[in-house]
């Protein structure tokens, strides 16, 4: 059977974070399978999603393969997001200060987890279950959306589809963070890259860093981008 998406609104609310996909598809007849999942957002629960349910209508959208969740897109709105929820999953977060940072647009949604189950990859549902939340938006006449903290292709740290991904959903960026200017894991990094250039290892690999280095400096190497996608 074909999978199906759906906004996650009152007819079926995750009772835990997507990244509860991690470990597979979610059968909403397993009411204790999520018990033993460790989130990296404890505090995106089922009542987290219902508070928003209730304000806009709809958190998210889902994929479904016949009664098993497989995929989601979670999206809230930027004035009413907590800034820990907008972390970069992996070895850093997305910290408060850039969050803060933020120009608070009226009329923005921020696209946060997206996650598909293991066994369903590399069929496409991560791309159609966010033109599906995008379509959910620009039919309930949001004006923007944002992605927050994108890798770029060549030096990712996290789960979060790559810079060419959102791009080719038609995000822009608008803002690049230099993570070793900013990070300590980063900087420590930075110097061990230049450690491994110094010493051949990239030449012996057949990439050209410092012709990378050159065109696109540590910002796009180091850096994580912020997105956005404008609907008028």
């Amino acid at each position: 059977m074909p999978i199906d998406y759906r906004p996650m609104d009152k007819d079926f609310v995750l009772p835990v974070c997507p990244m509860v996909l991690e470990k597979g598809p979610f059968d909403r007849g397993d009411p204790t399978g999520h018990r033993s999942v460790v989130s990296d957002c404890p505090q995106v629960t089922e009542a987290f999603f219902r508070r928003y349910i209730e304000a806009y209508g709809a958190c998210g959208y889902l994929a479904w393969d016949r009664y098993a969740t497989v995929g989601a897109c979670l999206f809230f709105p930027l004035i009413d997001l907590p800034p820990g929820v907008c972390k970069v999953h992996g070895i850093d977060e997305y910290p408060s200060r850039w969050f803060e940072a933020l120009t608070k647009e009226k009329g923005t949604m921020v696209i946060a987890c997206v996650t598909v189950a293991p066994q369903y990859r590399d069929r496409g549902i991560g791309r159609k279950v966010v033109e599906a939340s995008l379509a959910w938006m620009n039919r309930n006449r949001w004006l923007r959306a944002v992605k927050l903290g994108v890798p770029s292709e060549l030096y990712r740290f996290s789960r979060h589809y790559n810079l060419r991904f959102w791009e080719s959903l038609g995000f822009r960026v608008f803002r690049i963070i230099d993570r070793s200017q900013t990070e300590p894991w980063a900087s420590r990094e930075k110097q061990s890259m230049m450690r491994r250039y110094e010493a051949g290892e990239f030449a012996a690999a057949g990439l050209d860093f410092s012709g990378i280095l050159h065109s696109r400096g540590w910002q796009e190497i180091l850096g994580v981008h912020d997105l956005e996608k404008r609907f008028v």
